[in-house]
């Protein structure tokens, strides 16, 4: 998605949200997931002595080769996009960029209308509109759309509380937007009008000439929705704490993963004492989203949530000195978290450490690191709920997510856990063989691939290669392209599956994007392009994937590359085969799957233990005196895979000892 947006979401909605779901058993607004109900009882279902748990009998333990792969996706590192490089090498650009507004700003004064291109995030086009300088103050100038009427006392007062509290609270906590930036003026623009589909946005590409990005405004700017939002109350003040941390983050860290941002700027609400709206609670009705991912638009709720109260967890713990230095680490991310933990002396340093004890506390908010001491959060919603036993279940967990079911009745129980020890990395196999290329996925990155060939001795070449991709339709896109002087300027190739649409303004010639194979599900397919208008000497042909801000998918995968007229041929089985890659690796189609298990126990004090998990990711644990000194006990279930956004699939059991 081109944009940092938020939600729009008040209380009320997700209150009338909650009582349709109550009332209809329907889940009319695409944001909770309607878990299957499982059996109350198991003892018309099973033996008395149930078979042994077994997920998948054709899941083997993870060979070395996935083992090696999972290291290695979680080590690399995407490289950034570099706007102005792109539009050089690809369109032909000259260098250095002129500035767009040379010399001193013009001083605007109240009253002054300028036309500003908008974004219709829901429907992905541009459009240009007309507004009023209305409000000026000494960080900003408040315009406002014509059509729109806003009272001055309202403005003003909005107006006042970003100057004296976000502003500085904000730079505070975060660090420092561009300032003067690419406008020169020290002023941030803010944008009041009709901004359809979302509560508000930052559009980086603002900070570019519009050389660079079609469509940007070239100033420091963000837009708030008139429809969604007044001025003039908490609410509207804290979409502005929110969209300037992501001017801020921009400038310190511009490819920083989107759940990390997202749920920075959601903590920019808190820490301005400022309404955050109410994603908490949609994610407690769907606890089992995944914190490191962020979906499209229409399902992001609940990614709201979880990451807001990640963040809001991560800075109870370690404090503003920590947030600060998360804004500013260059590594993105889990990473980014780890680093920074390191640098604070954190006893332990593990990401998945922390994420354990953040999906307890979700559930207990209770004392110390088992909750949080500002926030009065919705308990998460049970996947199961359980009273008698023996009770047996499959189920299907997301990355960094959990699943949280009930256990009540009496007895003394013992409780069997069965984990896949696999996942699929992208969700589809190679074409042939067991390495595939992959542009490793992510926001705001330029993965190459690239190799030379000498097309001297032949008189006509063929490029084809079986593609797989998935990418962000009319937002991300891949190409093929071909430079014959060494690596300058590059010639970006066409073919039937291309793309010269360019709603977005992200394009750069023909690309792929969307699913290939012309489904509702990515598949392989042969691509070809002609080389023939290159023969006669030496060229370097790359495979090049482009993404932008916030939403990215599992992205492309390229396999059995050949050039008949050469002989060449390779399937990536046997090395790198001569190709130099930049965020691009061979992975195989699966890596190892991780889990984490914990049982909270309900006595006179809540207790928490871990389940140790052998390497067939099988453990057991007992849960003595149900209905007697424990009142319930509650079994957390969590999958821990990097970079994938496939879920994990577990079966568990629950037996009287």
């Amino acid at each position: 998605m081109k944009r940092h947006w938020i939600l729009i979401l008040g209380l009320a909605a997700v209150l009338i949200v909650c009582f349709w779901l109550a009332v209809c058993g329907c889940g009319g607004f695409a944001l909770w997931r309607v878990a299957q109900a499982l059996p109350a009882s198991g003892d018309d279902l099973f033996p008395s002595t149930p078979p042994p748990l077994d997920v998948h009998p054709d899941s083997p333990r993870p060979n070395a080769a996935e083992r090696y792969t999972a290291r290695r996706v979680a080590e690399a590192t995407l490289p950034p996009r570099d706007l102005p490089d792109l539009a050089h090498r690809l369109q032909g650009l000259p260098l250095p960029l002129p500035t767009p507004t040379p010399g001193s700003p013009p001083e605007r004064e109240i009253g002054d209308v300028e036309t500003f291109w908008l974004h219709n995030i829901q429907e992905n086009f541009h459009y240009t509109t007309t507004a009023s300088l209305q409000a000026k103050t000494p960080h900003a100038y408040w315009w406002v759309e014509e059509g729109f009427s806003i009272q001055p006392e309202d403005l003003q007062a909005s107006a006042q509380v970003f100057e004296e509290q976000t502003y500085p609270t904000d730079r505070r906590f975060f660090g420092s937007e561009w300032s003067p930036g690419i406008d020169g003026d020290p002023r941030i623009y803010i944008f009041l009008g009709d901004v359809p589909g979302v509560g508000g946005y930052f559009s980086g590409p603002d900070e570019y000439p519009r050389q660079v990005r079609p469509y940007s405004n070239q100033h420091e700017m963000f837009y708030i929705n008139l429809e969604n939002a007044r001025p003039g109350n908490d609410y509207f003040d804290g979409i502005l704490a929110h969209e300037f941390q992501h001017m801020i983050h921009w400038w310190m860290d511009r490819d920083e993963e989107t759940w990390v941002n997202e749920g920075l700027s959601e903590l920019a609400g808190q820490v301005n004492g400022l309404d955050v709206g109410s994603t908490d609670l949609l994610f407690t009705q769907q606890p089992d989203t995944q914190l490191t991912g962020w979906p499209d638009l229409e399902d992001s709720g609940p990614s709201y949530g979880a990451s807001y109260l990640f963040l809001a967890y991560f800075f109870q713990r370690y404090g503003e000195e920590a947030v600060r230095q998360l804004v500013a680490e260059p590594a993105n991310g889990t990473v980014g978290f780890e680093a920074v933990l390191a640098e604070q002396g954190a006893a332990e340093t593990s990401f998945d450490a922390l994420f354990a004890d953040w999906v307890i506390a979700n559930y207990l908010d209770g004392a110390g690191d088992q909750g949080y001491a500002d926030l009065d959060i919705p308990r998460p919603e049970h996947t199961a709920e359980h009273r008698h036993y023996p009770v047996q279940a499959t189920g299907t967990v997301h990355q960094y997510a959990a699943d949280y079911i009930l256990l009540e009745g009496e007895g003394d129980l013992i409780i069997e856990f069965n984990g896949s020890p696999r996942v699929s990395l992208l969700g589809n196999k190679p074409h042939s063989g067991r390495y595939q290329w992959w542009a490793l996925r992510g926001d705001e990155g330029d993965a190459t691939l690239t190799r030379a060939f000498d097309l001297s001795g032949v008189a006509t070449a063929t490029l084809q290669a079986w593609m797989w991709y998935d990418l962000e339709d009319e937002y991300d896109y891949a190409y093929v392209a071909v430079s014959t002087d060494g690596g300058k300027r590059w010639d970006l190739l066409a073919n039937e599956h291309t793309t010269t649409d360019n709603p977005s303004g992200n394009a750069y010639g023909p690309g792929l994007t969307g699913l290939s194979g012309g489904g509702e599900e990515a598949a392989w397919s042969l691509e070809t392009f002609d080389l023939t208008p290159y023969v006669g000497g030496p060229v370097l042909v790359r495979f090049e994937v482009v993404t932008d801000e916030s939403v990215n998918h599992p992205g492309l995968a390229v396999d059995d590359i050949a050039i008949p007229q050469l002989g060449y041929f390779d399937d990536a089985e046997s090395g790198d085969g001569g190709w130099q890659a930049a965020g691009w690796l061979r992975v195989t189609a699966q890596i190892p799957q991780n889990f984490i298990v914990q049982v909270i126990t309900f006595g006179e004090e809540p207790r928490v233990r871990r389940m140790s998990l052998d390497a067939d990711r099988f453990g057991r644990l007992t849960v003595a005196g149900l209905g007697r000194e424990v009142d319930r006990a509650v079994l957390v279930i969590a999958a821990l895979a990097p970079v994938t956004t496939e879920p994990a699939v577990y079966e568990y059991r629950v037996l009287k000892h």
